[in-house]
């Protein structure tokens, strides 16, 4: 598996966001990314986004979505997510939260298959990735902007593999 530093162009703000973390990125994600507007299904009975890409199944529940909470919490929190007669969910990757923002909009600026959203604009969403400083990295949707701050309490929007 070849690693590149990503680089994508949605917009000049989150490349220059990315390459400034210094972040690893598997190339073959990056790839699955370009059609995402015709990849993602929603399913309104489950409550879940289904990304035909990625082969992730993203939570948009209305449970818990004014939970704003700390990283352990919410990975223990997403760990035990039964969601839909899905188990195994766990915290996305940057790039894969990175992946359902849409640069088109903006308060929120996320694709709008997803409509269980947290309408406090100022709020971000936790990843696993961390940064060089070893802090954890996490998504603001207002603008989709990139945000290092691993300490504050954030939201969480869990994701799972539905295939491995």
């Amino acid at each position: 598996m070849i690693m590149y530093k990503l680089f994508i162009t949605l917009s000049l703000f989150l490349v220059i966001e990315v390459f400034s973390y210094d972040i690893i990125i598997d190339t073959s994600y990056v790839n699955n990314i370009s059609n995402k507007n015709k990849s993602l299904n929603r399913s309104y009975r489950k409550e879940v986004v289904y990304d035909l890409n990625t082969n992730l199944i993203w939570q948009d529940s209305r449970k818990d979505r004014y939970l704003e909470i700390s990283y352990n919490e919410a990975n223990r929190y997403c760990k035990t997510l039964s969601l839909s007669g899905y188990d195994n969910w766990r915290i996305p990757t940057l790039l894969e939260l990175f992946s359902i923002l849409d640069s088109k909009y903006s308060k929120p600026a996320i694709n709008k298959v997803f409509k269980i959203f947290v309408y406090n604009f100022n709020s971000s969403y936790w990843t696993s990735t961390k940064n060089k400083q070893n802090e954890r990295l996490s998504i603001g949707f207002e603008y989709g902007e990139i945000i290092s701050d691993g300490y504050s309490k954030k939201n969480i929007r869990c994701v799972h593999n539905s295939k491995k």
